[in-house]
């Protein structure tokens, strides 16, 4: 979900932060998918060590996978920061989930242009992708709009702050 952002003249910063009500929709899911196991496993007593019960341990472990993937971002959450300095002329990247934290930073001359990605959505209005293309790999995300206008004005005073 969106967070705070700050846009000065020198200094750009957006938080991305993980809800609570999201982790909880996640938490679900993950437990949801622990239902194969509890089925085969816990709920007829029978030996599952069987030549004919193949396919189904293929089932519970692909639905265990998702349920682990699942119930981890639940329980570590996440926050995701995008900062452009002007000062030290730096794009930082950082991720912090729970007790672990992943930092990534390029220089301007490393950063592409600008661009907004407009995503279309069949049920609602669309949303805007402010990205920003980085030389030695794929583009980073800045933040999300709903409004091209603002999106247009971000872009605007980035684009005087990396100039």
């Amino acid at each position: 979900m969106q967070g705070s952002m700050i846009l000065q003249p020198h200094r750009f910063e957006s938080v991305s932060v993980t809800t609570p009500a999201e982790r909880i929709f996640v938490g679900i899911a993950g437990a949801i998918c622990l239902l194969p196991a509890w089925d085969f496993f816990g709920r007829h007593r029978i030996n599952p060590f069987q030549l004919g019960f193949l396919p189904f341990w293929v089932i519970v472990l692909a639905a265990g996978s998702m349920a682990v993937v699942l119930l981890a971002g639940a329980i570590l959450g996440g926050t995701r920061t995008v900062i452009l300095d002007a000062t030290t002329r730096t794009l930082e990247l950082r991720h912090r989930y729970w007790r672990r934290a992943r930092n990534r930073s390029w220089r301007f001359d490393e950063l592409g242009p600008l661009e907004i990605v407009e995503d279309n959505w069949s049920d609602g209005p669309p949303d805007y992708r402010l990205m920003i293309a980085t030389k030695p790999g794929k583009p980073v995300l800045l933040r999300q709009f709903s409004v091209k206008a603002d999106a247009e004005a971000v872009t605007a005073a980035l684009e005087q702050m990396l100039s």
